[in-house]
């Protein structure tokens, strides 16, 4: 869940700073939508605490992952998001300002994922509602 988190256009990389992942240089993942199309998006893996660069890669039902020496960052995080988001719907999404005086607030990938996401320690605590929901990280 974490790297795919990451994957999602996270800049902060959460993923354990173990032996088993310090061998790891990328990070990816695949998704097909309903149309068969399909995307890839893709991270390096970072020993800095935050990584705004990405890959993404959009293609028909024959994308495949690319090999290794194919990897490249051609967008950032940003845009990354703004752009899956858009391809499920996420595009101009405004959530209704219910106070008086508050501005009607942006709905993207970032902000969905801490509603279809969650670590497993997060599943069996009482006090998280949602993922990411006890740290003070922005979205």
């Amino acid at each position: 869940m974490t790297i795919v988190d990451y994957c999602l256009g996270r800049d902060e990389a959460t993923v354990p700073r173990t032996a088993m992942f310090s061998a790891i240089s990328w990070y990816a993942v695949m998704w097909e939508f309903e149309d068969r199309s399909r995307v890839i998006a893709g991270r390096r893996s970072s020993r800095k605490k935050s990584n705004s660069r990405a890959m993404l890669q959009f293609g028909g039902v024959d994308l495949e992952m690319p090999n290794f020496e194919d990897l490249n960052e051609n967008v950032d995080s940003d845009v990354l998001r703004v752009q899956i988001g858009a391809r499920i719907g996420l595009d101009n999404v405004q959530l209704e300002a219910r106070e008086y005086g508050a501005t009607p607030r942006s709905v993207g990938l970032g902000t969905a994922a801490l509603f279809c996401l969650q670590e497993q320690e997060e599943i069996g605590t009482k006090s998280t509602l949602f993922h990411r929901g006890s740290s003070q990280s922005r979205v």
